[in-house]
C-alpha cells in the first residue's frame, strides 16, 4: 500500500473523516461539508511530520530516555536544521537535517 511519511492513504482519509465528524458535531451540519477542509488539515500535518532518531533524542533531551524513533512536527526550518516538537512529550529541540529520518525504516 502506498505510504507518505509513514502514513497510508487509508490512515490519512480516516483521520480526515474523524476530524470532519468532530467539526460537524461541534458546529452543526454534516461531516461531508467539513471533509475538504479536514483533509487539507490532516494532509498539512502529515507533510510536516519527521522522525527523530532515538540516539539524538537521548543526547539532547532533558526529559528522559527514549527507546524508539519518535515522531515530531516541524516548527521552524533553516538551511541546515529544523526546530521540531516531539509528539510524545511536547519537548522542542533543534535537529540537524542530516540526522532526520523522513520515513520510518523497519528494523
Amino acid at each position: 500500500m502506498k505510504e507518505y511519511n509513514g502514513y497510508t492513504m487509508s490512515t490519512i482519509m480516516k483521520g480526515a473523516w474523524k476530524l470532519a465528524r468532530r467539526g460537524a458535531k461541534k458546529f452543526g451540519g454534516s461531516a461531508r461539508e467539513y471533509f475538504a477542509e479536514s483533509l487539507k488539515t490532516v494532509w498539512a500535518r502529515v507533510k510536516k511530520m519527521v522522525y527523530v532518531p532515538t540516539w539524538f533524542i537521548n543526547k539532547k533531551s532533558t526529559v528522559g530516555m527514549f527507546t524508539k524513533t519518535e515522531r515530531a512536527l516541524k516548527v521552524k526550518e533553516t538551511e541546515k536544521a529544523v526546530y521540531v516538537k516531539l509528539l510524545v512529550d511536547g519537548e522542542c529541540m533543534w535537529v540537524p537535517k542530516s540526522v532526520l529520518l523522513h520515513t520510518i525504516h523497519p528494523a
